[in-house]
């Protein structure tokens, strides 16, 4: 996806093919800053999968003064590749940055980095109904001048097999669990857990065995390895978490921030992308899900924001550069090597990989 605000066209829709090259089969405008895309796995009524968008924009409310908004839109995807517009709708919320689904894919969860929590009914055709739960956090920790002033949520993530979904809370430094109620079409808060200060937790990736969650720590470089145990059937965070594990080498004294978090396909290795030192860190997972560092790759870009691991291979954008380079995941022992793969793309700032 190419963010508007910089040089990028929209959404773009690649084909991934064996050797790791890519090749471009449509772009679809969408607006103004079109930040985040996640799709479905099922087909609805027509068909097709459906892929949801965030335009990370601060619309003014003219209903609600002092308010402002961002969008999320609802697009099925075709057979080549083209995206169809079904709606769009406010996100209530300014500057939205993510986007997950329940694992009924039932609804859209839409996280405003402003500070604030949208949800969504998804129609039987994949279109998006008005927002049934809207929550706001205006409290921040405030150790980070001007990044934790107040809330921010940056991202929402389900855990495996449950109706428990986490925020992240990079404002506050929590993260916060909630279960949804879908008869009510609501969610209900169940507690909040603690970062360490100053943190700023940004997104979560979880183990294959859903037992283990690791955050990754925007402000602090770090990520966050906790527990998920059950507790009366269901599924909860430890308070304190296992380890806490630096992204960048001891040698590196620059400004960086952490952004986005996944493992391998075998869930043996994990990786962070790092903006500023301009890589992709690499952790083996450890039998008790603890982390080891074993090394670093460039990005042969800057300000990777985004990254995605699809099989054998990673794929990384390059928000700042405009471009996205494709390396080859070794299986064995976790690290990266380039293919040789690099296409310009501007302001590259997500990937997501279905089929189609």
């Amino acid at each position: 996806m190419g963010w508007i605000n910089g040089t990028g066209e929209g959404i773009y829709t690649y084909k991934i093919m064996d050797d790791g090259s890519l090749i471009k089969l449509a772009v679809t405008v969408l607006g103004s800053n079109p930040m985040y895309v996640q799709g479905t796995n099922k087909k609805f009524n027509t068909g097709k999968k459906v892929i949801y968008a965030v335009n990370s924009i601060d619309d003014v409310v003219p209903v609600e003064p002092g308010k402002v908004t961002g969008y999320v839109s609802a697009l099925s995807l075709n057979g080549d590749g083209t995206l169809k517009l079904l709606n769009t709708l406010p996100t209530r919320g300014g500057s939205p940055t993510h986007i997950s689904l329940n694992s009924a894919e039932t609804f859209v969860v839409v996280s405003n980095y402003a500070g604030s929590v949208t949800m969504f009914p998804i129609h039987p055709d994949g279109s998006l109904g008005k927002e049934t739960y809207h929550e706001e956090f205006l409290k921040g920790s405030k150790v980070v001048k001007d990044r934790q002033d107040t809330g921010h949520i940056h991202s929402s993530t389900w855990l495996l097999n449950s109706d428990h979904v986490i925020l992240a809370n990079l404002g506050s430094d929590e993260l916060i669990e909630y279960k949804l109620k879908p008869k009510k079409q609501t969610l209900k808060r169940i507690e909040a857990v603690k970062s360490s200060h100053g943190a700023g937790p940004r997104h979560m990736a979880l183990h294959p065995n859903g037992k283990i969650a690791y955050v990754v720590n925007e402000l602090s470089n770090t990520v966050s390895v906790y527990k998920i145990s059950d507790h009366n059937e269901a599924p909860k965070m430890s308070k304190k978490a296992l380890q806490e594990i630096t992204t960048l080498p001891s040698t590196f004294t620059g400004f960086s921030t952490s952004a986005d978090i996944h493992l391998s396909s075998n869930g043996k290795f994990l990786y962070t992308s790092n903006r500023g030192h301009d890589s992709i860190a690499i952790f083996k997972i450890e039998t008790d899900g603890t982390l080891v560092s074993i090394g670093w790759e460039k990005t042969r870009g800057t300000g990777p924001r985004g990254f995605v691991i699809t099989g054998k291979y990673l794929i990384v954008a390059n928000q700042n550069s405009n471009d996205m380079f494709v390396f080859k995941v070794d299986c064995e022992t976790g690290l990266l090597s380039f293919t040789g793969n690099k296409y310009e793309i501007g302001t590259a700032v997500c990937l997501y990989v279905t089929e189609f």
